[in-house]
């Protein structure tokens, strides 16, 4: 097992401290640090969330380019289609994201289902990078 350090690449240290994780490769590092504390960061929940209706993220699922902006009305079943492609690895969840974001009832989103989304988005979306702690240079100056 090695030693990760795992932080994220925009945020100011003291806003986001590091976090050192054991892991087999840089890429499970990021996993274990996003299921663990990815899920918890407040912009990633106003994000899936939002406040009083559903965040940013269907809006961002159903663009499915830069040339098609949201505002572009889609039929309800090519908006359904979308949301479901998201979650094609897991149909529940993309059925009861779909209730959410229909009826704002968030009984149906879970931990798990935010955990699946946080990674679905991984690490691009986080900001995240993880550093080998043995390539980590150690200097001692003499005084």
């Amino acid at each position: 097992m090695n030693k990760y350090l795992v932080i994220y690449r925009e945020e100011e240290l003291e806003d986001a401290p590091p976090v050192i994780i054991s892991a087999e490769n840089k890429d499970a590092a990021i996993e274990t640090f996003i299921r663990r504390l990815g899920v918890l960061d407040e912009t990633f929940r106003d994000y899936v969330l939002g406040v009083d209706s559903p965040g940013a993220l269907p809006a961002d699922i159903v663009t499915s380019s830069d040339e098609e902006s949201e505002d572009e009305s889609l039929s309800a079943v090519e908006y359904d289609r979308r949301i479901m492609a998201f979650f094609s690895e897991n149909t529940k969840f993309g059925a009861d994201y779909l209730h959410f974001i229909k009826s704002g009832d968030r009984s149906r989103v879970t931990e798990e289902m935010l955990e699946f989304i946080a990674l679905q988005l991984g690490a691009e979306w986080f900001g995240l990078t993880a550093v080998l702690m043995d390539d980590i240079l150690e200097l001692e100056f003499a005084e």
